[in-house]
């Protein structure tokens, strides 16, 4: 098997001419903006759905109406990111942490940004990021900044035990 990651492709060819029936062995060819191209038994194309829904991967022949509607059909859905500022790290060293709560899309997954962008514990400036997603996105979008702030901070210290940020010096990032 040959797994290639961190390609565009540019074009996927069912040598068959068709995408309905069964295909024999490395019936597909696949090429790159890198000008690679690869024979293939199976492939998985893994792509932001604006990908497809732009035509920016051709498919020879083209996929079939039905499939083409579909996917133009679908919505990513409503998307919304919170990051806050600190002076100190107050939360641990992992990259995700997760809040359970009972409303849905509301500030589960949480990012460590330090993490992802090495910064150290001994330096100034600290980044957490929580993401929201459909009504809680909306909702937090039109909230006031300062109101989103005081939720934020509630959620984490029910998330962190003993979380307490210090007065001064932390701050929300602007929404959007």
């Amino acid at each position: 098997p040959l797994l290639r990651l961190g390609r565009n492709v540019t074009l996927i060819e069912s040598l068959s001419g068709s995408w309905e029936e069964p295909l024999p062995l490395g019936a597909y060819r696949v090429e790159t903006s890198g000008n690679e191209v690869y024979m293939a038994e199976h492939v998985i194309l893994t792509v932001p759905l604006s990908v497809l829904q732009h035509g920016l991967v051709e498919f020879r022949p083209n996929l079939p109406e039905w499939k083409v509607e579909e996917i133009n059909k679908m919505d990513i859905g409503i998307y919304g990111k919170v990051v806050l500022a600190f002076r100190r790290r107050l939360w641990g060293d992992k990259q995700f942490y997760m809040y359970i709560s009972n409303r849905r899309g509301y500030m589960v997954p949480w990012i460590n940004l330090d993490y992802v962008l090495d910064i150290k514990k001994d330096e100034d400036t600290h980044l957490l990021a929580v993401i929201l997603t459909e009504e809680e996105a909306e909702r937090v979008e039109s909230q006031p900044i300062e109101e989103t702030k005081l939720e934020v901070i509630h959620v984490l210290a029910d998330m962190f035990l003993g979380f307490q940020p210090e007065g001064r010096g932390n701050s929300l990032i602007p929404k959007g």
